[in-house]
Formats: C-alpha cells, sequence, structure tokens
C-alpha cells in the first residue's frame, strides 16, 4: 500500500509538473499577443490623430484661399467686361456717328470755306499797318517787329512746312533787339534777314514733291511772304513794302 501511495504521488506530481510545463509557453503567447495588440493600437491611433491633423490643415488652406481666388476670378471678369465694352464702342463711332465724322473728317464744304477765308489773307495789308503804327525802325525796332510776327501768322497755316516761318520770325525778333540796342545796324540787319530767307524758300522748294497732288495756285499771301524780303531790301534800307 506504500508502494503503491509513492508511485501515485509520484506520477501526480510528474503530471502537475507537465502541465504547468504545457501551460507557460502559452501564458506567455498571451502576454506577446495582448502586447502586439497594444503597440498596433497605439500606432493607429497615431496614424488616425495624423491624418486628422492633416484634413484640418488642408481644410483651413482652403477656407485661407478661397477668398483670394474669388478675388481674382472678381478682377479678371471686369477687365473682360471692360475690354468688350470698349471694343463695342468704338465699333459704334465708326459705324454710326455723321456729327463726329464731320469732325473729323474735312469735307468739301470745310475746304472750300478754308480756300475762301486764305484768299482774304492780306499780308501787305496787315505790314502797312505796322509800317504805319511803328514808324522809326531803330527806336521801335522790337514793337514793329513783333507787329510784323503777328502779321505773318496768318499766313503761317497756309504755308507747307510753317515750321519755316517760324524759325526766320526767330531771327527777325532776336535782329531787332539789337539794331533796337544799337549794337547791330539796321542795314546789316535788312542783309541778315534777305540771306536767311533766301536759304528757307530754297529748303522749302527741296521738301516740296516734283509733282505735288494740289497743282493749284497758292493763296496770295502765301505768294506774297515768297516773295518779300528780296536781294534789293539790303540796299533800300528795308522801308519798301516787300521788306519786313
Amino acid at each position: 500500500m506504500q508502494i503503491l501511495f509513492f508511485i501515485d504521488t509520484s506520477f501526480g506530481s510528474l503530471g502537475l509538473e507537465h502541465h504547468q510545463q504545457q501551460q507557460a509557453p502559452t501564458a506567455q503567447a498571451s502576454r506577446c499577443a495582448r502586447g502586439s495588440t497594444g503597440a498596433e493600437a497605439a500606432r493607429a491611433g497615431r496614424l488616425a490623430a495624423t491624418d486628422a491633423q492633416t484634413r484640418a490643415a488642408v481644410e483651413e488652406r482652403r477656407g485661407e484661399t478661397w477668398p483670394e481666388r474669388a478675388r481674382c476670378l472678381a478682377v479678371l471678369s471686369l477687365c473682360i467686361l471692360l475690354s468688350c465694352c470698349g471694343a463695342a464702342r468704338q465699333a459704334v463711332e465708326r459705324e454710326g456717328d455723321p456729327a463726329t465724322a464731320s469732325a473729323t473728317e474735312p469735307t468739301p464744304d470745310t475746304a472750300t470755306a478754308a480756300a475762301k477765308v486764305a484768299e482774304t489773307v492780306n499780308l501787305n495789308g496787315a505790314l502797312a499797318e505796322c509800317r504805319s503804327a511803328f514808324p522809326d525802325q531803330i527806336a521801335q525796332a522790337v514793337a514793329r517787329t513783333s507787329c510784323v510776327i503777328k502779321a505773318t501768322d496768318l499766313v503761317r497755316p497756309m504755308l507747307p512746312f510753317p515750321e519755316l516761318l517760324d524759325r526766320e520770325n526767330t531771327l527777325r525778333k532776336a535782329l531787332a533787339e539789337q539794331v533796337q540796342a544799337r549794337t547791330m545796324s539796321l542795314l546789316e540787319r535788312n542783309v541778315q534777314i534777305q540771306k536767311v530767307h533766301a536759304q528757307l524758300l530754297d529748303e522749302e522748294r527741296s521738301r516740296l514733291p516734283a509733282a505735288p497732288a494740289d497743282a493749284s495756285k497758292p493763296p496770295a499771301a502765301v505768294t506774297q511772304w515768297r516773295q518779300s524780303n528780296p536781294e534789293g531790301c539790303g540796299r533800300l534800307g528795308g522801308d519798301a513794302a516787300t521788306c519786313f
């Protein structure tokens, strides 16, 4: 009996140890599984938080950039609208208003009226008034020259190159100041005006076309200016009707 009790007890101890050895790996595996599951859950939580932050940043950026895009679209639309309106207005102006067309383009009636006005300009008559108002060519040289320049201004719009007359009048004014200041003689002044006038006429002829489109006779005032200040003015003292 004692032998059987000992054997049973021994086998029982061995069975308990064997059972504990089998349960130990299973418990360790369970603990590893629980640890792995916790790490994955933590990592998944961090990924979800990062994704939420990214989405929030994107939404916030969209909210900030949309007003700027809206302003850009509004400005672009306004520019397109203004350009269309300008083009339409130009088209209407080109097509339609006879009053505007008549104001910008000379009509035959306007050209005829201008020609009639040009024919009424009398340069020699205006110069005669200057000689009568300022008879002293030395003491009144500056005032007399100012009157002459105003008289020749009537001819200026009729000339093909009015800047030539401007150059002559600039010299005329400078010489008059010297004559009145007694730093230049009247004869010398007349000689210089005669030479410059001849040079200006040569320049005008060189600039005019060989066969002008408008071959009509020039106005009388233009002819009077072209024929003024001949070579004889340097000897006559400048008191003749053509010397000024």
